[in-house]
């Protein structure tokens, strides 16, 4: 699982986008969401390991960033 956790300054619709390494949007997800900080918890069992590009939108402010799925498999 995914959970980012954001804050916005007016309550409406938010965007999260994960594009993968060659630029191909992997996840998107909608949401309504209040004023102030909130959370969204995504899966993240279809994708693979690697590194991912995140894309938050809220109205007409962007924000981006990197993230890295590591899959840690335990004796």
């Amino acid at each position: 699982k995914l959970t980012v956790t954001f804050a916005v300054t007016e309550a409406g619709s938010i965007t999260l986008e994960l594009i993968d390494n060659v630029g191909k949007t992997v996840v998107v997800h909608n949401s309504d969401v209040n004023a102030g900080f909130n959370s969204i918890t995504i899966s993240t069992v279809q994708l693979t390991q690697g590194f991912y590009y995140w894309k938050l939108t809220s109205g007409s402010a962007t924000k981006a960033g990197t993230l890295l799925i590591n899959r840690y498999i335990g004796n």
